[in-house]
C-alpha cells in the first residue's frame, strides 16, 4: 500500500506540473469563491469544465503512461519495484505493454467507481485487486520463475506463490 501511495504521489506531482504549465499558457476565468467548497466544486464542474478538465486529463494521461511504461519494462512501477514486487502473467512471465496498459486502464476505471478495485482486495482470499484479476496478472514478491521446471529438479513445495494462496 505504501508503494502504491508513493507512486501515486509522483503521478500526482507530474500531473500538477502539467496542469500548471497548461494554465500558464491558457489562463482560466475562475468564478468567485464561496464558503461551501463542495458546492463550489460542483459549480466548477457544471459551469466551467475548462477549469476542471485539464487536471483530470493530465492525471489520466500521466497515470496510463507511467504504469504502462514501467510495468512493461521493469515489471512494476518504481516504488513497488523497490519493495520487491513484480507484475507477472498467470504463467509467471512479464506482462507485456498491451496487458500493462489494460491493467492501468482498469485500475483507473475501478478506482473511480467508488474504489471498487482496491476494495475487492479486502474481500478477496488471495488479496488480489480486481484490475489484476480482469487482466490475468499477479503481483508477487521475490524471485519469479519464468521457465518450466525440469524433471530432475527437486519440486517446489506448494507450487508457485499465487497458487498456494495467502500465507496464514
Amino acid at each position: 500500500m505504501l508503494a502504491g501511495l508513493l507512486d501515486l504521489a509522483v503521478v500526482g506531482a507530474l500531473s500538477a506540473a502539467a496542469s500548471l504549465a497548461w494554465f500558464a499558457m491558457h489562463p482560466a476565468q475562475m468564478p468567485p469563491r464561496y464558503w461551501n467548497q463542495l458546492d463550489y466544486l460542483v459549480d466548477l464542474i457544471n459551469h466551467h469544465p475548462d477549469v476542471v478538465l485539464p487536471p483530470v486529463v493530465a492525471f489520466v494521461g500521466v497515470f496510463l503512461v507511467w504504469e504502462t511504461l514501467f510495468v512493461a519494462t521493469i515489471g512494476n512501477v518504481p516504488f513497488a519495484r523497490l519493495f520487491g514486487m513484480r507484475v507477472v502473467t498467470g504463467r509467471g512471465r512479464p506482462a507485456g505493454p498491451v496487458r500493462a496498459f489494460l491493467r492501468a486502464a482498469w485500475a483507473l476505471v475501478l478506482a473511480a467507481a467508488v474504489g471498487a478495485g482496491p476494495l475487492w482486495a479486502v474481500v478477496s482470499p488471495r488479496r488480489r485487486m480486481l484490475h489484476d484479476i480482469l487482466c490475468g496478472c499477479h503481483v508477487l514478491r521475490g524471485v519469479v520463475r519464468t521457465e518450466p521446471r525440469r524433471d530432475d529438479e527437486t519440486p517446489d513445495v506448494g507450487g508457485p506463490a499465487w497458487e498456494a494462496g495467502p500465507r496464514r
